[in-house]
């Protein structure tokens, strides 16, 4: 008898630069035993706990990285989400038994979040909230209202790069001083500020958005995805990156390693070169390998 694994997904796409760019992937679980009668794939579950793009993997695990979030802790973090999608990451957080959070998801279309809840089984309760808003005054309100997040994450993406940079996520206004300040008033003592920034990508353009974030916050660091697509991270606590403090990001992830069934590639790559020659595993998880090992 032959046996096999069927993998089942669901994907939103966008298009950016003339190809395709993934912007929602969730797993789905198909009926055990799978029968003719359950073969349309419409009804089928999605699996919450499962991150398969490389950048919600990085926006869940830097809030851990930074050490804004602690591993069970009594704690409750208010996270606020700004670029709701199809709702993975708020979800994925809805899972997580080893971590308390408050996540308050803004998005600014009616239709995207109404997909989240048909396709992508995004539920609201009292930990997952959804705001139907323009960021931007989301931030104008939330500094009205005296709101503090200990993680703020920045994932708001038009439709077409701005024609001028050639960014096409964030918002080109959500890198605008007055506005990266207003996310700094609402952002919590110890917090964290992660920006998905996606750009037709050259030295002079990084600097900048590079400066502008760090003329706001102590200390901002990037991780490179691709050739196009880098993780902006961003906190008031000097020292705060894995550059300056390596063993410190590697601590905290050797901590955060066993609770995460998601494998942040750039930590894991940091810690397995921080380790001794006999530890070293045989080679580093590729982008392909992550979260598959339990499909």
């Amino acid at each position: 008898m032959t046996l096999f694994r069927m993998l089942a997904v669901r994907t939103i796409y966008t298009k950016h630069d003339g190809a395709q760019l993934k912007l929602t992937v969730a797993l789905l679980q198909p009926p055990n035993p799978l029968t003719w009668n359950d073969l349309d794939s419409r009804k089928w579950e999605i699996r919450k706990e499962y991150i398969d793009l490389i950048y919600p993997v990085l926006m869940i695990s830097n809030g851990f990285m930074t050490g804004t979030m602690k591993l069970l802790s009594k704690t409750t973090y208010n996270i606020l989400l700004i670029g709701h999608g199809g709702g993975i990451i708020s979800s994925f957080f809805s899972t997580l038994d080893y971590v308390k959070t408050n996540v308050t998801s803004v998005e600014i279309d009616p239709l995207m979040a109404e997909f989240a809840k048909k396709w992508f089984g995004y539920r609201e309760s009292e930990s997952q909230h959804l705001i139907i808003d323009d960021g931007l005054e989301y931030f104008k309100y939330a500094e009205k209202e005296g709101y503090k997040f200990d993680v703020i994450i920045l994932d708001a993406c038009p439709n077409q790069p701005d024609p001028h940079t050639g960014v096409f996520c964030p918002l080109k206004q959500m890198l605008d001083n007055p506005v990266l300040e207003r996310m700094n008033n609402i952002l919590a003592k110890n917090g964290t500020l992660i920006m998905n920034f996606i750009a037709n990508m050259n030295p002079d353009l990084e600097k900048q958005v590079m400066k502008q974030a760090s003329d706001v916050f102590k200390d901002c660091y990037k991780e490179h995805l691709n050739t196009n697509e880098a993780m902006i991270t961003c906190s008031n606590d000097m020292g705060n990156n894995p550059t300056d403090n390596e063993a410190l990001f590697n601590d905290r992830y050797k901590k955060l390693r066993p609770y995460l069934n998601i494998v942040p590639f750039h930590a894991e790559k940091r810690y397995q070169e921080s380790l001794p020659k006999e530890l070293k595993s045989n080679r580093i998880p590729k982008v392909e390998d992550w979260a598959r090992d339990e499909l």
